[in-house]
Parts: structure tokens; C-alpha cells; sequence
């Protein structure tokens, strides 16, 4: 407190080193910060993160939709995941790896990251399969779709050169 003015109930300023957290720190002493960006970058998922900070996957979404600074350490660290699965992909590639191995991380692959060996309409029939007037046919009718429903109606009219109300 300043002895000049007595109203003031300023605190004076903390000296030192600040104490570290223990509530940041895992079980093995690291900061869980570090040890996220670890997990991603050995190719492990939100769950296996969960586990390590031991925290709930309901809590892990609460924090990444509240938490901004939360969120772009699991983006980073998300594209670290999926940095090391390519690589891994790519040096099992150089050295000749057996078929099973490529066959799990294709698997792997698949499943996790949304590849697809194909591309295929809602129709079941695949787009480079299709002739041009299919494929206009195609557009036409989606289009239709696309018109009849209310929630274009101020693309319809920016379209049409008129104001929205």
C-alpha cells in the first residue's frame, strides 16, 4: 500500500522468478503444452493427448472451441500428426517395406485423414466415368435443387441484381 494516499489499496509487485505451475506439469514433470506437441509430433491422435494430460474428450473440445491460443496448438500439432504418417508413408516407400505394412498405413491413412482410392457421385457413378452431357444433365439438376430452397434466396437475389431486404 502507498503510505500518501490511504484509499489506495494497490498491492506492490510480485519479486522474482515466478513459481512454476505444478498444474501445468504432467505426471512426468513435463508442461503439457510440450507434451501435446510431442504426442502429435510422433504421429498420436486427441485421444492418446486426453490420456496424457488426463483430461476428458468432452473437456479436450470445450477447451480447443474456448480456448484460441488451446486451439492452434492442437492445429499445429494435428498437422504434426499427419506430417509424421506421410513421412513415415514415404520412408516405408524408399525402403522396400512389405506389402502389409503399406496395406495398414493405407488403412491408417484412409480412415483417419478422409482418403479415398476413388471419387464417386451420389449416384454411385464416378465422375471421369461420366460424359459431358451426364455431367451437364448433372449440374442442371443440381442446380434445380439448389434454387428451391429458401435459404438462397439472397444469393438468388444479389443473382438477379436486386436488394435484400
Amino acid at each position: 500500500m502507498n503510505s500518501h494516499n490511504p484509499l489506495e489499496t494497490k498491492e506492490p509487485k510480485k519479486r522474482g522468478r515466478p513459481r512454476k505451475d505444478k498444474a501445468a506439469l504432467t505426471e512426468t514433470g513435463e508442461h503439457w503444452a510440450d507434451a501435446l506437441l510431442r504426442i502429435y509430433s510422433e504421429g498420436g491422435t486427441d485421444i492418446e493427448v486426453c490420456k496424457a494430460l488426463k483430461m476428458s474428450r468432452k473437456s479436450f473440445d470445450r477447451r480447443e472451441r474456448d480456448d484460441p491460443a488451446f486451439a492452434d496448438l492442437v492445429e499445429h500439432g494435428r498437422l504434426c500428426s499427419q506430417a509424421w504418417w506421410l513421412e513415415l508413408g514415404r520412408k516405408c516407400a524408399k525402403a522396400g517395406a512389405p506389402a502389409q505394412a503399406f496395406s495398414f498405413w493405407d488403412k491408417w491413412m484412409k480412415n483417419r485423414y478422409g482418403w479415398a482410392d476413388k471419387v464417386e457421385t451420389s449416384d454411385g457413378k464416378q465422375i471421369n466415368e461420366m460424359s459431358s452431357d451426364e455431367i451437364a444433365a448433372r449440374i442442371k439438376q443440381l442446380n434445380a435443387k439448389i434454387e428451391k430452397k429458401p435459404a438462397n434466396i439472397e444469393i438468388q437475389n444479389l443473382m438477379a441484381g436486386t436488394k435484400v431486404n
